[in-house]
């Protein structure tokens, strides 16, 4: 690892420690020739990824045991929203197509509400495989990355960067609003 003193935008000094009282500009980069930085430096990638995906899967997985742990609130929510229907069609629905709409909601509202439970599951097994996927992708690309300009490059990481930092604090402030609102669903959405 070298560090370069930038003055006016020319590199004048180059050396191993960085100066001790003046302020550091400019970029750290990796000695790509050393197998050892470089190696040092996808391990710590990939670390940091893993880490990420570790905290994203709790955070889903405790969002499943919330939603599966408060299944009778979303039950009694989903048979009032059915009732509610129920109700505005005896208004509208003569009496046999009535009391047939009513038995036909009811049925599905108890079939379909445990059957979302096992959809979510598997879409969570799905979102972990495209995950292992991503970082095996991931450590392909490190190996060897995609000949770039840096221009397109730095354009690229600074759209990720900021696409990145979007997503994450809509969703850190929409589980802060669920958590205020004593939403047991906030953890799925912090993620």
């Amino acid at each position: 690892v070298t560090f370069r003193r930038e003055n006016d935008g020319e590199a004048d000094q180059e050396s191993v420690t960085p100066p001790r009282k003046q302020r550091m500009r400019g970029r750290l980069e990796v000695d790509r020739g050393s197998s050892i930085s470089w190696t040092l430096a996808f391990v710590l990638a990939l670390l940091c990824i893993g880490i990420l995906v570790g905290f994203v899967g709790f955070l889903i997985s405790l969002g499943l045991v919330n939603f599966r742990d408060n299944l009778k609130y979303f039950e009694t929510g989903i048979k009032e929203a059915a009732q509610y229907f129920i109700d505005a069609a005896k208004r509208i629905l003569p009496a046999e197509a009535y009391e047939t709409f009513q038995t036909k909601v009811q049925e599905y509202v108890s079939q379909a509400l445990p059957g979302l439970l096992s959809a979510i599951t598997s879409e969570f097994q799905s979102f972990a495989w495209q995950g292992i996927l991503f970082l095996l992708y991931l450590g392909f690309w490190l190996s060897e990355p995609l000949p770039v300009k840096e221009e397109v490059s730095d354009l690229f990481k600074s759209y990720i960067m900021l696409k990145t930092l979007v997503c994450v604090l809509f969703g850190c402030l929409m589980g802060l609003l669920l958590m205020a609102l004593d939403n047991p669903l906030w953890p799925l959405m912090i993620c």
